[in-house]
């Protein structure tokens, strides 16, 4: 018992790297008494993992004894509870080891371990269950308590809700990935090896945008096992985009209907994100938080496009509205970050970014059918000027 205590204060929320988190030990206990509850409601399902033959007998004894647990005797409709103590403390020794042995698998042993039990478990809505599942959503940490939930999903289908954020869902990845080699907007062809095969047509919608967002946040969380609003705000997405239906949503939630999909797609994705060259977004969103287009710079841009110099005298609205579209573009190629958060654009309006500045994005983008050569010029110079910046031959 005592090493076992001395491994349980020592252990970490399953998933992360550090137990200096000062909720990290009873995020880790909360983990142990959801294994606890599901061995005892599924014995003897697990015995093969006892420590020993007679810990293992010890235990079985505990549970197959009639009533309920010592701690629950001073409750007048007391009832036997998977989610209680057991009788004796050889008993209790026996769930508690079986329990951290599971808990301190590989992540893919441990889910093929949660597999097998939670398949033999009974319905959720047994009353023996008692706290375990308000436990395992309230205190659990996010790696294992998304595992959880993803297994009972797939062990007792239900309905999704289309106004109620679920957690993300976190898979089993092959092969690792760095959770700075995630930008915070993502690359269309990576998002489209889970929108296409689900017949979400590419494209800049709301939507669409919202899947992205989604998505990158979501790459995070599964390299890591924080939760999904902690992988936003490590990507830089506003708090309130977080918040907000039309702006962000866990993608089990957003693509309700194709989840039997989702864990193959969401798969390929990982394995495509392993196999890019390495690039350091925190680094760059780091790097470059404050940076804006220099005057300098747009004066030397616009020295070697003569004819539309007039268009552009310093102080002029059109002059304004150019630079700073722009500048949000160079930003967004230079941190792999959504044109609409740059520093030029800050603080964010209440709803989104003005229309002026957005049609000059559009313009740039050469998504509007009549955009003028200008335009056509910026977006041709963009990927150059952004690859100077970055090897440090220009103004940071």
């Amino acid at each position: 018992m005592l090493n076992l205590q001395d491994r349980l204060l020592c252990a970490r929320p399953y998933g992360t790297s550090s137990a200096l988190d000062s909720l990290a030990g009873h995020n880790r206990m909360t983990d142990l008494f959801v294994v606890a509850a599901l061995i005892r409601a599924t014995w003897p399902l697990t015995a093969d993992l006892a420590p020993s033959p007679s810990l293992a007998r010890a235990l079985d004894h505990d549970i197959g004894r009639p009533g309920p647990a010592p701690s629950l005797r001073i409750s007048t409709t007391a009832q036997k509870r998977w989610d209680s103590d057991v009788f004796s403390a050889r008993g209790t020794a026996a769930l508690l080891a079986i329990s951290a042995r599971i808990l301190n698998l590989p992540l893919p042993e441990l889910r093929l371990e949660l597999r097998r039990v939670i398949a033999a478990m009974p319905a959720l809505d047994d009353a023996a269950w008692g706290q375990t599942w308000l436990n395992l959503r309230r205190d659990s940490s996010p790696l294992f308590r998304h595992e959880v939930l993803q297994l009972l999903d797939q062990r007792f289908p239900r309905p999704l809700p289309t106004h109620v954020a679920l957690p993300g869902f976190l898979l089993i990845r092959r092969r690792s990935y760095s959770p700075k080699a995630i930008p915070q907007c993502l690359p269309e062809e990576w998002a489209e090896i889970i929108t296409a095969p689900l017949g979400h047509t590419s494209g800049r919608s709301p939507g669409k945008t919202a899947i992205r967002r989604s998505l990158a946040a979501h790459l995070v969380q599964a390299v890591t096992g924080m939760s999904l609003d902690d992988a936003g705000t490590y990507l830089g997405i506003p708090p309130a985009w977080m918040a907000a239906w039309g702006r962000f949503r866990p993608l089990e939630e957003r693509l309700h209907g194709c989840r039997a999909d989702l864990s193959v797609l969401f798969q390929r994705l990982t394995d495509h994100v392993a196999d890019q060259p390495v690039v350091d977004y925190a680094a760059r969103r780091k790097r470059f938080a404050n940076w804006t287009l220099p005057e300098s710079d747009l004066k030397r841009i616009v020295e070697n496009y003569p004819s539309r110099r007039r268009l552009l005298a310093r102080g002029s609205q059109r002059g304004a509205r150019m630079r700073i579209g722009f500048s949000a573009l160079v930003w967004s190629q230079l941190t792999g970050s959504e044109w609409r958060l740059a520093p030029d654009l800050q603080p964010l309006p209440v709803e989104g970014v003005a229309m002026v500045d957005a049609g000059v994005i559009h313009q740039l983008q050469g998504r509007n059918p009549d955009h003028q050569p200008f335009y056509a010029y910026l977006r041709d110079l963009l990927p150059d000027y952004a690859s100077t910046i970055l090897e440090g031959k220009d103004h940071q």
